[in-house]
């Protein structure tokens, strides 16, 4: 409920003020984190996008590169949601660069989905294939199931 939300809100802002009178990045990025997710779940997709826009250069600075590209994937449906396709697909595909490097094969399943979605939107055909294609083969590798959904 919207209650429970804006009391969330209110803690994540709380914990944030506290994290930067400790000088603690981490926690800094983690309260943006949580206050953009937050934002996006009461429907406040500028104010998601400001605070991810504020954690991304935390978890680059931080050399945190899997929450770097949850920052990137978050940054990328906050766009989606908007309309703005060209600025989710960069998003996506920085995070895409990521996950592939980390060998995180979920994500990278995820992201390849969320991708995928994007390009088809934009009119992006073949590129939205080779995205759908990828996280096919993924969802098999990891045993995820979703190719037996046909």
């Amino acid at each position: 409920s919207l209650s429970r939300l804006e009391e969330a809100f209110d803690h994540f802002r709380e914990a944030l003020l506290l994290f930067e009178n400790l000088d603690d990045d981490n926690g800094i990025a983690i309260c943006h984190e949580n206050l953009g997710d937050t934002y996006m779940k009461m429907g406040e997709i500028r104010e998601a996008i400001a605070s991810y826009e504020q954690c991304l250069p935390i978890k680059m600075d931080t050399w945190d590169r899997v929450g770097e590209a949850q920052c990137l994937d978050n940054l990328g449906l906050a766009h989606y949601s908007l309309g703005e396709l060209a600025v989710a697909a960069e998003y996506y595909e920085q995070s895409l660069a990521i996950w592939k490097a980390e060998g995180e094969e979920h994500a990278l399943m995820t992201c390849c989905e969320s991708l995928g979605g994007v390009c088809f939107h934009m009119g992006e055909h073949l590129r939205s294939i080779e995205c759908y294609v990828q996280f096919l083969t993924l969802s098999q590798h990891v045993g995820d199931g979703a190719s037996d959904h046909e």
